[in-house]
This record gives structure tokens, C-alpha cells and sequence, in this order.
């Protein structure tokens, strides 16, 4: 990931189907075939809404841990596919022998042991603080994965359109929104660092550290919606005292 400035996508597949019979996953036939009938059953929603959440995701695709993926230069490319929210729970909530029972199938069907699985791309986060220091904290109750250490992180914003689909604009709304950081990333003061993921059921955040003009006080003082604290990090040493 070295110099990556840019990360593009193009279109990828979604999941297959745990039930029945083999379906179309291109990009444009999932989203014709499953996820705009349940817009419009009223299962899904695209956040159209006043006050709704929009239920689609993207997907990470390709067979193996690393999905598909090419490099030019300075930019990175992702094969994505439309994935749901609720496949994505399932996912999470999903015991890890059954997980790995999916994982099994995929291979002796598709060649893919993350065929049937979500694979939900999300975006993480690493503010550094003007004393170049770095806050994690523990996720509250109301998130996904309650009581994982985490930065600021939160799911990638989906679009039909794929060239629309932009991974800083979420970074950057996620420090809004998580640790009330209003600022625009650029090359200046972010820099990509690499994907992070889970190995069994294969959601992953794209990773950014950024340089912000906040002080350590920012983050000691505040009051955070989906941490029910922060710890500061100032060394190597304390990292990984706290991995310990």
C-alpha cells in the first residue's frame, strides 16, 4: 500500500444465495434480482427515507482472504458487489463452526470459501492527535461488535453507481460523526495504510491514519455515542501492552 493515494472500484459480485438455487451475483443482476425486490417489499431500505438507514453494502469480491484486486501506480482497485445488512449480521452473529462449514461449501462449489459470506467492506480510522498520539476505545453496546477495541470505523456508503463509491468521503464522516472531527482528508494528512480483515467471515475496513489538528484533550474530554471510552496510545510499547 505504499504511495496508494486513490482507491477506485469496479464492478465485482454479490453473495451467493444460502438457499436454493444458484443465482446471477454479477453486480447489476444481484441488485435487479435481490436487493431492489425487498427495497420494494419494504425488507430492505435504501435510505431514501426521512430518518431511515440504508440497508445496502458493499461487498469485497473474489475467491481468498484478499479478494480481487490490481494496482497502477498510485491507485488502488477493488472488485466490489452489492451486499445487505442483514447478510452482514448474519455473518457476524454466525457461530465459527458454522462459519467455517460455509466456508467449506464455497470451496467445493465455487472455488471461493467467502461465496455465501457478505464480506462487507467498512473504513477505519486512526486520528493522530498534535502530540502524535492515537485514542482507541471499546465499542458500546449499540454497535456491531460490542466490547471489540476499535478505532473510529463504520461501514462503506453503497451506491448502484459503482465509480460512487468513495472510501474517504467515509473516513472522513466518520470522524465527524464518531469523535466530532469536521476536516478534509487529502494526500497532506492521510495516508491509506492497508486492509484489515477477519479471516473466518471475511469483512474488512480499509485503513487510513490521519493527522488531525486536534490535541490530546479533544479526545480525553469528550463524550462518544459508540465508545464507552477512549485510551490514549503513545509508543510501540504501550500498544502492545494493551494487545497483551
Amino acid at each position: 500500500t505504499a504511495n496508494i493515494t486513490q482507491i477506485q472500484v469496479r464492478e465485482g459480485h454479490g453473495p451467493q444465495n444460502l438457499d436454493g438455487e444458484p443465482i446471477d451475483t454479477q453486480f447489476q443482476a444481484y441488485l435487479e434480482a435481490v436487493i431492489n425486490p425487498q427495497i420494494r417489499r419494504g425488507i430492505l431500505s435504501d435510505g431514501t427515507q426521512p430518518g431511515s438507514y440504508d440497508d445496502r453494502k458493499v461487498r469485497w469480491s473474489g475467491a481468498g482472504v484478499a479478494g480481487f484486486w490490481s494496482r497502477s501506480q498510485d491507485t488502488l482497485t477493488l472488485e466490489v458487489g452489492p451486499t445487505s445488512y442483514p447478510r452482514c449480521r448474519l455473518d457476524i452473529t454466525r457461530s465459527p463452526l458454522e462459519s467455517l462449514k460455509l466456508m467449506l461449501r464455497g470451496l467445493i462449489t465455487y472455488q471461493d470459501p467467502y461465496a455465501y459470506f457478505a464480506r462487507g467492506v467498512g473504513v477505519g480510522v486512526v486520528p493522530v492527535t498534535t502530540e502524535g498520539n492515537v485514542y482507541i476505545g471499546k465499542r458500546l453496546n449499540s454497535s456491531d461488535y460490542r466490547g471489540v477495541l476499535n478505532f473510529v470505523a463504520g461501514w462503506a456508503t453503497f451506491s448502484p453507481t459503482v465509480q460512487e463509491i468513495n472510501f474517504y468521503q467515509d473516513a472522513q464522516r466518520e470522524l465527524r460523526e464518531e469523535v466530532k472531527i469536521v476536516m478534509t482528508l487529502n494526500e497532506t494528512n492521510t495516508r491509506f495504510i492497508g486492509i484489515s480483515g477477519n479471516p473466518i467471515t471475511g469483512e474488512v475496513d480499509l485503513v487510513f491514519v490521519v493527522q488531525t489538528e486536534m490535541p490530546d484533550h479533544h479526545f480525553q474530554s469528550g463524550q462518544w455515542e459508540e465508545h464507552s471510552s477512549l485510551i490514549r496510545i503513545r509508543s510501540k510499547a504501550e500498544a502492545e501492552a494493551l494487545l497483551e
